[in-house]
């Protein structure tokens, strides 16, 4: 064996606790290279192959499953460069003496840095081999849970396709990720193996490396002074000196802030896409009836109302929403808001592109809705609007579909100011609209106040006011919402009993919908989406986290001399916890500046990203913000307050003469 590879494996069995750390590093990085890789190449493909076949969409979806893998593993590669390429870098910083001595008597630069590179090399043999062994087990977990989540939505799995995914191992997947690791790994060492082997000899001797010293005096605030003392200050001092010892500890707490945002903002929004979709309520069922011809008598719906509370228990409850459109209204401009007409010219443009035709100068017209509910629903809802029992409410709230791409867009449409709306009917016998009067607006509600009962009688491009008991004659539509105990027991009894003679005399379309199962199915896949997306986000912060503990605690090992001499003027050792502890907090209130914003950011982006499916107001994730920030104070406070706990029982004048005494 060469001597720079005995040199590199005596290093790595004399620093043990650096070794596992780094060790941990590459395997958690293999192993979810080889678990995308092996997913995706040997899964994925076998999933494609037996429900597409030979069909023409067979190359496309083989080209979102490798853009995918590509950018995941992106993401993989770079967090494992920072971590695995800092703990390369305190090896070498701490060896700079040795090196320096080597050099001194003919060592070469080549030699050096293969002092190095050998680490890694050893390293990736036992690294890799447990990392692809990992990665395995990690493909079998994953596919195991998204068969569960398949199980669980039923209208998925049917008799003539098999969506179940296969566990399959790919030996070209095992090979790739091998590849990728080992590259990973050798790129990571050298950087600072080449980066040591240019230090001079004399400089290497001395120990002058990354710290660079600077004849210029060193700022400390008046708190820093009063909480921390001396401690503070010399605290201070050290980071000003070692910058880059905490650079990649940093990068890798700031890494792990803009994850937790990110993912806890993704989670918020498709939760928040997930309700514009099924909407908040209690109800589990909905049966909804409809004339083309605007014939539904009204004293007959509210007749089925009352029939169908009889068939109900004390606990189940029934919820009548009948609607009657009124005619037309021009709403002036300057009563909509600004996103509302940034909706409205989005699915102008959306309509141009699909060729609906569309006449611009009826832009601004909107059907008024007239809805009819339930007494003791109206009555709620005229306490959350504020006016009194008999005043009309108007829904302020709109949701657009968009054709070209199906994107749903929510805004608040209406500046209300209790005004009153002009009404226009058809005539047939003139041909044209007509005035038919005015309806007075009293008070309003908001999204967050509208029961889904409410929402979904909410037409587009409409101005739709709750009245009480207006409705006369006859409605457009009619929909009740149940909260029953058995919901296809309930749909059955309400046609036989309620519905079979209505529909038949009245001549009307009618539908039952199981809330409660699209409700599960839903939930399903959003469980299936945000596990995926946690398990991923949380082995990349393993990742970082392992740099993090690391650089740490080889930070505190590194300069146990140097505590040792403070120990020995008078220092305490609640004078170096605090010393450290500031040290710690310095290095967390540094990590966030950079993570929060960037986490804020992406967050936006994402927001965005959402939008593609359902565009909402923008809402600044302060949940996992607070998360991230008090996580990371705890990491690095608990990890620094480990790693000074190493300096007790240690004799102050050993510790001295050997330089770490660890």
């Amino acid at each position: 064996m060469k001597l720079t590879a005995r040199l590199a494996l005596a290093q790595l069995k004399v620093n043990k606790r650096r070794t596992i750390w780094t060790l941990a590093g590459i395997i958690i990085s293999t192993a979810m290279i080889t678990a995308v890789y092996s997913t995706g190449i040997g899964t994925g493909i076998d999933f494609i192959d037996r429900i597409l076949g030979e069909t023409q969409f067979r190359e496309t979806y083989y080209s979102m499953i490798f853009t995918l893998a590509a950018i995941l593993s992106v993401f993989i590669i770079t967090i494992s460069i920072i971590v695995v390429s800092n703990a390369f870098r305190v090896s070498a910083s701490e060896r700079f003496s040795q090196f320096g001595i080597l050099k001194s008597t003919g060592a070469t630069k080549k030699q050096i840095a293969e002092t190095v590179v050998f680490e890694g090399v050893f390293l990736t043999i036992i690294g890799i081999p447990l990392g692809l062994i990992f990665g395995i087990f990690l493909q079998f977990i994953s596919v195991f849970i998204i068969n569960h989540f398949i199980h669980e939505i039923d209208t998925l799995v049917v008799e003539e396709f098999d969506y179940f995914l296969r566990f399959i191992i790919s030996p070209v997947a095992l090979l790739l990720s091998t590849v990728v690791a080992f590259l990973t790994v050798m790129l990571s060492a050298w950087f600072p193996a080449n980066k040591a082997a240019k230090v001079p000899a004399i400089n290497a001797i001395r120990g002058i490396g990354e710290v660079k010293v600077k004849n210029k005096k060193v700022r400390f605030s008046r708190l820093t002074q009063k909480i921390f003392k001396t401690e503070g200050m010399l605290a201070t001092k050290f980071l000003k000196r070692s910058g880059t010892n905490f650079r990649a500890t940093v990068i890798s707490i700031s890494f792990s802030v803009i994850l937790v945002i990110a993912a806890g903002a993704l989670f918020i929004q498709l939760n928040r896409a997930a309700e514009m979709t099924l909407g908040v309520s209690d109800a589990n069922a909905t049966l909804n009836i409809w004339s083309a011809e605007r014939t539904l008598p009204i004293d007959g719906v509210r007749g089925i109302t009352t029939q169908l509370q009889e068939m109900l228990d004390e606990n189940e409850r029934v919820t009548m929403v009948s609607s009657l459109s009124m005619g037309m209204t021009t709403i002036p401009e300057s009563m909509l808001t600004d996103a509302m007409r940034d909706a409205m010219l989005a699915r102008w443009d959306d309509m141009q592109q699909v060729g609906i035709p569309f006449d611009s100068a009826d832009l601004y017209d909107f059907h008024v809705i007239m809805i009819e509910v339930n007494p003791d629903l109206y009555s709620q809802l005229v306490e959350l609007a504020g006016v009194e029992y008999g005043q009309n409410i108007l829904i302020n709230h709109s949701v657009m579909r968009l054709f070209s791409d199906g994107r749903r867009i929510e805004t608040i449409p209406f500046h209300f100011d209790n005004q009153t709306i002009e009404l226009q009917r058809w005539s047939s016998e003139s041909g044209d609209f007509e005035d038919a009067g005015y309806i007075e607006l009293h008070g309003q509600i908001l999204r967050d106040e509208i029961p889904l009962e409410i929402l979904d009688s909410n037409l587009e491009m409409s101005l739709s006011v709750i009245v009480p008991g207006h409705i006369e004659s006859l409605t457009d539509q009619a929909m009740w919402y149940f909260d029953v105990d058995d919901v296809d027991k309930f749909m059955t009894q309400a046609y036989d009993k309620v519905l079979a003679d209505f529909i038949t005399e009245n001549e009307v379309g009618y539908s039952f919908n199981n809330i409660e199962q699209m409700r599960d199915e839903q939930r399903t896949l959003f469980a299936l989406l945000t596990t995926i997306t946690f398990s991923f986000v949380g082995l990349l912060i393993a990742i970082a986290l392992t740099n993090v503990i690391s650089t740490i605690s080889e930070n505190v090992r590194i300069r146990a001399k140097e505590f040792a001499v403070l120990q020995s003027v008078g220092m305490t050792r609640g004078g170096i916890r605090r010393m450290l502890s500031l040290e710690a907090l310095l290095c967390s209130l540094k990590a966030l500046a950079w993570g929060l914003p960037i986490g804020i950011v992406a967050s936006y982006l994402l927001h965005h990203a959402v939008g593609i499916a359902a565009e909402f107001a923008y809402e600044i994730p302060w949940i996992p913000i607070g998360v991230s920030i008090i996580g990371v104070f705890i990491i690095t406070w608990v990890t620094m307050l480990y790693a000074s706990n190493q300096l007790k029982d240690k004799n102050i004048i050993e510790t001295i003469r050997s330089g770490s005494g660890m």
